[in-house]
């Protein structure tokens, strides 16, 4: 009898392990820490990014606000350390009103090249070198694992179909300092030029008052699908001046919607003739 009931015991156990639902479900730190292992083993992607901020200024006599919207499209050979980004976006300012503007930007050659078009301004080409730092900044991916792996909780949602892939669904809440790192990055990565600007005089986490992300990862491959993120930014005069007596303040939110696919699919990047008269631009040191 004994003998049955263990035979039949075993049986029911290893059953179990393939009935789905009845596995042990991964945990979220688990589903994290397999994204960040399977990031370096991607050469190519594609990715799609919807972009939106709003901005208000209030507790002032002069009306300002903005309103930005747009989309960009790319593809990224990091094996070759090749990528290709095309950007549209919608810029609203009142009182100046309405424009539109474009962005190109390839990296080919040990250069990034980047071509503007703003409504009334025509288009130019400009160049930098392309150095470390540089193409950090321009690392969608790697920037994506650095959030899961200094994250300060990460809770799993459940599980949802993107595009038709079966994802785990990732609630995250970042290491704050991680953050300001990585939107400083941008600023340099963008060639914009922060290099006197010392983010020690401001309190940037304080002026960050809501920082929403979710992240949808493949069950198969664990590598990202999708990603959003929901920023709400407040800035006021004394974070700019201990001493200052004015009610002026900027409430800014800013959203993105990522998404990637075609993982380790050919990508072949091709410079358009136009980008070899381009200006050469100062790079980062």
């Amino acid at each position: 009898m004994i003998k049955k009931l263990s035979t039949a015991l075993i049986l029911i156990l290893a059953l179990a392990a393939f009935i789905p639902g009845c596995a042990e479900p991964v945990s979220a730190q688990e589903i994290a820490n397999r994204s960040v292992a399977a990031t370096p083993e991607v050469n190519t992607v594609k990715m799609d990014m919807s972009i939106s901020m709003d901005a208000e200024l209030t507790g002032s006599a002069e009306a300002f606000s903005m309103s930005l919207a747009g989309d960009v499209s790319g593809a990224v050979n990091a094996a070759a350390k090749e990528m290709q980004m095309t950007m549209t976006m919608g810029l609203d300012m009142a009182p100046l009103g309405k424009m539109d503007l474009s962005t190109d930007m390839y990296v080919v050659g040990q250069w990034i090249y980047t071509r503007t078009s703003m409504l009334g301004l025509g288009e130019t080409w400009s160049k930098t070198p392309l150095t470390d730092e540089a193409w950090r900044s321009q690392d969608q991916l790697e920037q994506q694992a650095e959030f899961l792996r200094g994250a300060t909780e990460i809770t799993r949602m459940g599980t949802e179909t993107v595009d038709g892939v079966e994802c785990y669904v990732l609630e995250i809440k970042p290491d704050f300092d991680a953050l300001m790192e990585w939107i400083m990055s941008q600023y340099g990565g963008a060639g914009i030029g922060m290099d006197d600007f010392d983010p020690g005089l401001f309190d940037l986490a304080d002026m960050i008052k809501t920082f929403n992300m979710k992240e949808w990862i493949a069950r198969d491959t664990y590598l990202p699908v999708k990603v959003e993120m929901d920023i709400v930014f407040e800035m006021s005069e004394k974070d700019f001046d201990a001493t200052a007596t004015g009610n002026e303040k900027i409430v800014m939110n800013i959203k993105s919607d990522i998404k990637y696919y075609d993982y380790n699919k050919p990508v072949t990047i091709e410079l358009p003739p136009e980008a070899l008269t381009a200006q050469e631009m100062p790079g980062l040191t």
